[in-house]
């Protein structure tokens, strides 16, 4: 039969489990703020993809010659060119009114922004800075050809 010695060494249950309370408390605070940021990056690249769906909703109408339509509601957005269904992109952090947005077969919108909301906050996106701004001669500050 051997007898426990008084100075073994060994871990008791009580410090166990304060050791797991300070862990499981660093843990709780540093995670609620990771997920935000987690959550907060996932939407800032939902609208950066947005913008790119924008952008390509104007090159797609130039290429083709025809007017390219962007449907958005709640939180999906379609690109569609004539009867063609060319994409459907739902979002998680992004939501939107229903408006439909006309690109003309120069690659220009017609609308002069767009509401969307990112992570409950209102976003105002300006086209503006998907065109080139000249839409024609008179933009150009009267420079045309002399004949």
């Amino acid at each position: 039969m051997t007898v426990a010695s008084k100075g073994a060494a060994g871990v008791t249950l009580i410090e166990l489990l304060v050791v797991c309370t300070i862990m499981m408390l660093s843990i709780g605070l540093v995670g609620g703020a990771t997920v935000k940021s987690v959550e907060r990056t996932q939407a800032q690249t939902e609208l950066i993809e947005l913008y790119a769906i924008l952008k390509k909703s104007g090159v797609t109408s130039f290429v083709t010659g025809k007017t390219a339509t962007l449907a958005t509601k709640g939180q999906s957005v379609s690109l569609s060119v004539g009867s063609d269904l060319r994409f459907r992109r739902e979002f998680e952090y992004l939501v939107f009114d229903e408006e439909s947005i006309q690109f003309d077969r120069n690659g220009f919108s017609g609308s002069q922004s767009i509401e969307i909301s990112v992570r409950g906050t209102p976003k105002l996106i300006d086209m503006g800075i998907f065109s080139s701004g000249v839409r024609n001669l008179e933009d150009l500050g009267g420079v045309g050809f002399e004949g």
